[in-house]
């Protein structure tokens, strides 16, 4: 089934056009909307809306020029809205646009599905992909999800919360960290494990910067590298001086703001989980999602 996943994220709206297989993205877009922005004492202001409308439509148009279905999904960018269907059913007004609103549970679920399918990964292990507004985990065994949990937080509001710059200063990175490990610690029996794979856009960012700063080897550009590579970034990287602020902006032009406090939390998760391997995978929730279409239509 090929087909368009629309994923709209706090930090950004990205689709990809996958094969038939679900295991190849053979077409990619992402606008940084920053739709977390939009969003005052939990309802969507006109403009975020009428951005999220004009974002959907251009992307209908590539879907209708590529010749595939495009189906589309929100996270925690439309969770965090007091009443999410006033601005579902506003879209669907304005575009003829359907968005299905996932929790974050089946958030969990899709970006395990999507991992395991595209990810050489071992019997037992935990995966993590931080959003702009939230962190799902999920341990599992033999490819079966046995503790799933989201945990309210993502790259965005991190930086939004705690960062009043552009980058955290040591102080503002070390409450980011105190705060990620709070949240993760009471989960810290079940989230035990050997191997960390890590997905999302954030994810695969802190891989690159690893590479470039030779932190890791580019044999080890399968993204599999010790845990203790992540640990010496961090400690490396902030605080952040010049010379950094302006790889970081050239680097990442869509995330550099949120690099920083998900690199804090990725070490939070680490000193929680006790991982000592990091896989980053080049899947997670669009393959996900488009699989349980797959499924659907089968059934």
């Amino acid at each position: 089934m090929k087909a368009m996943i629309v994923d709209i994220g706090s930090n950004t709206i990205k689709y990809d056009i996958f094969n038939e297989k679900a295991s190849e993205s053979i077409g990619h877009r992402s606008i940084a909307a920053g739709i977390i922005r939009y969003i005052q004492n939990g309802t969507m202001t006109d403009e975020g809306i009428e951005t999220l409308c004009r974002i959907l439509i251009s992307y209908q148009k590539d879907a209708n020029e590529e010749g595939v279905p495009m189906y589309v999904f929100a996270t925690a960018s439309l969770r965090r809205v007091s009443d999410p269907l006033s601005v579902i059913q506003k879209v669907k007004a304005r575009t003829g646009i359907v968005i299905d609103l996932i929790s974050g549970q089946r958030e969990s679920s899709l970006s395990l599905s999507g991992m395991l399918h595209v990810t050489p990964h071992e019997s037992i292990g935990l995966m993590m992909d931080m959003g702009g507004g939230s962190t799902e985990l999920n341990r599992f065994c033999s490819d079966v999800s046995i503790f799933p949990v989201s945990c309210p937080f993502g790259a965005l509001s991190l930086k939004n919360e705690f960062v009043s710059d552009v980058f955290p200063t040591k102080k503002e990175a070390d409450a980011i960290y105190r705060h990620a490990k709070d949240v993760f610690f009471p989960h810290s029996d079940s989230i035990r494990s050997e191997v960390l794979y890590m997905v999302g856009g954030s994810a695969k960012a802190v891989c690159k910067l690893m590479l470039y700063k030779d932190l890791i080897r580019q044999s080890d550009a399968a993204s599999v590298f010790d845990a203790e590579r992540i640990r010496s970034l961090l400690h490396e990287i902030i605080p952040c001086g010049k010379e950094d602020e302006v790889l970081l902006k050239e680097l990442f032009p869509d995330r550099y703001h949120v690099m920083l406090p998900a690199l804090c939390a990725y070490v939070a998760l680490l000193d929680t989980c006790g991982a000592k391997r990091v896989t980053v995978s080049k899947g997670g929730i669009r393959e996900g999602y488009l699989l349980e279409r797959i499924q659907q239509n089968q059934e």
